[in-house]
């Protein structure tokens, strides 16, 4: 169960997010409440569009140098990577700046129904105190100054690189884009940018987090039941009243319903950031490995740091998919062979089990992720980048 410092950490979090125009949330730890200011949704609907003309720019750049045949640059490989990385921005600006209503009525049921939990059944030990919920918090705090750290860092990429052709100034006609007041709006704007693109990386990491640590281990660990003469015991954090046939049935149909509007809200963006992820990180495997030599260092870097934290973090989000869906499944399968008491809570358990599905992510039946998606995930990347290194080699 969460402690009162994680309901700190996401207040703060919240409030960086709307000072940087990336979500119009704001958190009340006290009362837990979620309310939309208006001119922040204002201001985030500005960001919306900024970042798309950003988006739509940064394409236009790669066919022109492409068109000029310069597409053996430094500059080429860069605007490529960073348009990927934009247009995977752009699908998480979707869901955090144009749905917000649907956003907060996910957080505010997912922390009711925490509450409700940690007030019915209270836990067998202070989550102010527990060393799992301290590290926790913290590494959410982490987390949050990284990429405040990130934002303000990539911001002075300007300072160091201004004719860098991502930047929108170097366009504009009869020299304007060596005016100073010229400049110093571009050097505003594009921290701003900056910094609601590492806000959309916290609130993602922040939000997948808790659903991991809180909701997840919820159902695979407090609803589990050992197998009949098993020695092994599960390690239960709650009271036993909520395994009772009626209790569990009613929390286990709760965390289906927030589970299947959490998949309506994040399920329709997986299949293009999949899409994106993955041409990502064979873009950038390909040009390490047949470039390497030819590459500025700030080139090779972001290279390398969009193909390690692409591949990693995708294979770790699709472990975890993958593991959720086997554990739940075993859950399930678990009430089949308990003993519930009685004759009548036997038979009712097993046709309300029939009636459940494992948690699983993906959207409707055109992605759900397994417990083998991940391993195919990384195959592609390994035989995609091969086939490309074989097919260039032969021309």
């Amino acid at each position: 169960m969460f402690s009162n410092r994680f309901l700190k950490v996401v207040e703060i979090h919240y409030l960086l997010s709307r000072i940087s125009w990336a979500t119009p949330l704001k958190f009340n730890s006290s009362t837990r409440q979620i309310t939309l200011p208006r001119f922040a949704r204002l201001r985030c609907y500005f960001m919306v569009i900024v970042l798309l003309a950003l988006s739509f720019y940064l394409i236009l750049q790669v066919f022109r140098i492409y068109r000029l045949k310069n597409y053996n640059s430094d500059n080429f490989y860069f605007l490529y990577g960073l348009t990927i990385v934009c247009l995977i921005s752009n699908c998480f600006q979707l869901i955090f700046s144009l749905l917000p209503k649907e956003l907060a009525f996910i957080i505010r049921e997912i922390l009711e129904f925490l509450v409700e939990i940690k007030e019915q059944f209270r836990p067998l030990f202070d989550p102010n105190k527990d060393r799992m919920t301290f590290l926790f918090d913290y590494t959410l705090i982490f987390i949050q100054l990284m990429c405040l750290n990130g934002g303000i860092v990539t911001t002075f990429h300007f300072i160091a690189f201004p004719n860098a052709p991502m930047y929108p100034i170097n366009d504009l006609p009869y020299d304007w884009g060596k005016l100073f007041w010229v400049r110093v709006v571009q050097f505003f704007v594009w921290g701003l940018i900056n910094l609601a693109g590492w806000s959309y990386v916290a609130t993602t990491l922040i939000s997948a987090g808790t659903y991991a640590m809180y909701i997840i281990p919820l159902v695979v660990n407090e609803m589990s039941f050992a197998k009949r003469g098993s020695k092994k015991k599960p390690m239960y954090k709650t009271r036993g009243s909520l395994r009772q046939p009626e209790v569990l049935k009613c929390y286990y149909r709760r965390v289906e319903i927030l589970h299947l509007y959490l998949l309506k809200l994040f399920g329709l963006i997986l299949v293009p950031i999949q899409t994106l992820i993955y041409q990502l990180v064979l873009f950038c495997n390909f040009m390490l490995l047949t470039k390497f030599d030819s590459l500025s260092k700030p080139t090779t870097i972001m290279l390398i740091i969009w193909s390690g934290f692409g591949t990693f973090g995708w294979t770790l989000t699709l472990h975890i998919g993958g593991q959720m869906h086997v554990r739940s499944s075993q859950t399930l399968s678990s009430w089949g062979r308990h003993d519930w008491g009685t004759p009548r809570d036997n038979k009712m358990m097993s046709k309300f089990r029939k009636s459940c599905l494992p948690l699983k992510l993906g959207y409707e039946r055109t992605f759900i992720i397994r417990r083998l998606t991940v391993l195919k995930f990384l195959r592609g990347v390994i035989k995609g980048t091969f086939r490309t290194l074989l097919t260039t080699k032969n021309k």
